[in-house]
């Protein structure tokens, strides 16, 4: 069997017996001129290269190939610039017997996407990014310097998303059920995932007067169409199915605060699961402890496999203290995994008014707390380690005054809470206030107090709150402009520790006592907007609105 160059040269070398005492060398002037056999060989490291003694001197027989050195090589991660603007990446490489590199590249994980692009000219590499958001995420290249026989290699991860810029938001539809009817307050409560949005109507009266529904959106383009309407398994009169709503992947979580199984107004909570375009009822969940008039299913929030959903009157700790429940599923069971309560409750504070989760964390709204000031309000902040649940933190207001109603509305993404506040009065009476809350380690601190640019009296800023990453949606019910309590939504963003309004958006046909901001939600690039009194089609329908940033 024939063999190569390099595998006789390395054979060579791992055969090679003393010569002069030595068989390799640092430089060819110590190679020995005495005493050697005629065939010895000898390797000089200085040259790389391998002699051969023919009786008469030293000879150049080979040289011994090694890999080449990337001197200058990319970055171990690289994220794409929100305006699309290529990196350009000069890699340099040495090889040490100053042979020719030649340069290439592979994708060796993930996808360059649809429209992606990577050029080459010698060792400058170019790499476009993907203008399709569906091209969302990481992918890696590999890049390889080779000098004909041995290669070097130097990889990087390329990461893409899309950062709206909201100034430049723009309505993308105005939704409505398939089957509208005068005060069926669609609209009470939205919830959007990815290219699903859920809408409570909460009033609607299929089956029975009030029993409420859930209808459900997806799109496709810029097109929004409804899937599915969704009601309870055993639906009846005065349940209020829709008062609260979440959303995450194919899974909804649909509140009913006056469900009356076991006592009167109890309240439940239902969970439906998306197969392909159908939805299904997975399961009907209640506290465990269910009692009259605990109002289960008032609030309801959900992040992969666990729930909370808020019964703020219940009475454990004094009459309307409130209470949470954690819920989580294993296959298709739903199981409740504990009930969790403020550790200073007291009557009346109305703890779980509103709820959040975001992985470990969850944050629920006491907008009644009276620490500060009568209905002054508080948040409280609850992680998880295993199975258990503990309170991490109580937050309130830098600049707490009583009435404000902080915790009315509340919403969490990572370390980050935004927490509403409609009653606070800076500026005017009730024209309301949010707060934004970060955590370091296990500690939360409120990081910044924002208002509308255009600040007036009963606007009630902060009746819903949203947050996705560094943008956060606060609703105003009762903001004037175009008319009265037609209402408006504004968006801020976060530069480093500071955030700024963006946008005021409106409903491109508001009209009196719409009430657009009563409900808000965002995910990416996506806002929707629920204004529950909206009349087209009939007295106080509802109706909801989707924006997209530029």
């Amino acid at each position: 069997m024939a063999t190569s160059l390099s595998q006789r040269i390395s054979d060579s070398l791992s055969t090679i017996d003393g010569i002069g005492g030595n068989s390799i060398y640092a430089t060819v002037a110590e190679l020995p001129l005495s005493g050697n056999s005629t065939g010895d060989q000898a390797f000089v490291s200085s040259t790389n290269r391998l002699y051969l003694w023919n009786g008469a001197g030293w000879f150049n027989i080979a040289l011994i190939n090694t890999s080449p050195s990337i001197t200058t090589g990319p970055d171990a991660s690289y994220a794409f610039a929100v305006d699309g603007t290529p990196i350009i990446l000069t890699l340099v490489a040495e090889d040490p017997e100053g042979i020719a590199i030649t340069w290439s590249y592979a994708v060796t994980t993930g996808s360059l996407g649809s429209t992606a692009t990577v050029s080459q000219s010698d060792n400058v590499f170019t790499i476009t990014p993907s203008t399709n958001e569906a091209d969302i995420g990481a992918f890696g290249i590999t890049f390889t310097a080779s000098d004909g026989i041995n290669l070097a290699t130097a990889a990087s991860s390329f990461t893409l998303s899309f950062v709206p810029d909201w100034t430049l938001t723009t309505q993308q539809q105005k939704i409505q059920a398939s089957d509208p009817q005068e005060t069926d307050y669609f609209g009470q409560s939205v919830s959007i995932s990815g290219d699903t949005v859920v809408v409570g109507a909460y009033y609607e009266d299929t089956g029975a007067a009030g029993a409420g529904a859930a209808y459900i959106f997806t799109r496709s383009g810029t097109t929004w169409t409804q899937q599915q309407k969704i009601q309870a398994s055993d639906l009846q009169a005065n349940d209020y199915f829709g008062q609260a709503v979440a959303i995450d992947g194919d899974t909804v979580v649909v509140g009913a605060r006056l469900e009356d199984t076991v006592d009167y107004n109890t309240g439940a909570a239902y969970i439906f699961t998306r197969d392909g375009t159908t939805w299904t009822q997975q399961q009907k969940i209640q506290a465990s402890d269910l009692q009259a008039n605990d109002n289960f299913g008032m609030s309801v929030a959900i992040d992969g496999d666990t729930v909370v959903v808020g019964a703020q009157m219940e009475d454990t700790g004094g009459a309307e203290a409130g209470a949470a429940y954690v819920f989580t599923r294993s296959g298709t069971t739903w199981t409740q995994q504990q009930k969790i309560q403020a550790s200073d409750k007291q009557a009346d504070d109305n703890f779980s008014i509103s709820v959040s989760i975001s992985g470990d964390t969850a944050v629920v709204g006491a907008q009644y707390e009276d620490t500060g000031g009568i209905n002054a309000g508080a948040a409280y902040i609850f992680t998880r380690s295993g199975t258990t649940w503990t309170q991490q933190q109580k937050i309130q207001a830098s600049d707490i005054q009583a009435d404000d109603l902080f915790g009315a509305s509340v919403s969490i993404s990572g370390d980050t809470v935004v927490v509403g506040a409609n009653g606070e009065d800076t500026g005017a009476s009730n024209a309301g206030a949010a707060y934004i809350f970060t955590r370091s380690g296990t500690t939360w601190t409120e990081q910044q107090k924002i208002l509308a640019s255009d600040i007036q009296a009963n606007d009630f800023f902060g009746w819903s709150v949203s947050i996705d990453g560094d943008t956060v949606v606060v609703g105003a019910t009762g903001e004037d402009t175009g008319s009265s309590n037609a209402g408006a939504s504004y968006i801020f963003t976060r530069s480093g520790t500071t955030w700024t309004q963006q946008q005021k958006i409106q409903a491109s046909d508001k009209e009196l006592n719409d009430f657009f901001g009563n409900s808000v939600a965002i995910d990416g690039n996506t806002v929707v907007v629920g204004a529950h009194a909206e009349d087209t089609g009939g007295q106080e329908v509802g109706a909801a609105y989707i924006f997209v940033g530029g």
